[in-house]
């Protein structure tokens, strides 16, 4: 699963299943995922395009999402969410003078 998210957002994707699962995370960008009732979403501050903090600094965040049923099946899901760049206009300060 590829996932286009605009910088400056955290939220990523709500997952859904027809049972009960345990979550859990595995790949190079593991440490900065988390996951919720409201969906799967980066850790810490939202991303900047300008400063990338995966794991291989090309805002890409690769990633497994493991759902574990309660007899032990598992189901896992690749997920690549690319950070896009958006077009950030510049700051303006008025001032008197």
């Amino acid at each position: 699963l590829i996932i286009d998210l605009p910088e400056n957002q955290a939220s990523v994707v709500k997952q859904t299943v027809n049972e009960k699962v345990t979550w859990n995370f595995s790949g190079p960008d593991a440490d900065k995922v988390t996951i919720s009732d409201f969906g799967i979403t980066l850790i810490g501050k939202a991303p900047n395009f300008e400063d990338p903090k995966d794991s291989d600094k090309d805002n890409k965040y690769n990633f497994n999402l493991i759902a574990t049923d309660t007899t032990g099946n598992k189901t896992t899901q690749n997920i690549t969410v690319n950070i896009t760049d958006e077009n950030e206009g510049p700051a303006v300060t008025p001032s008197k003078g």
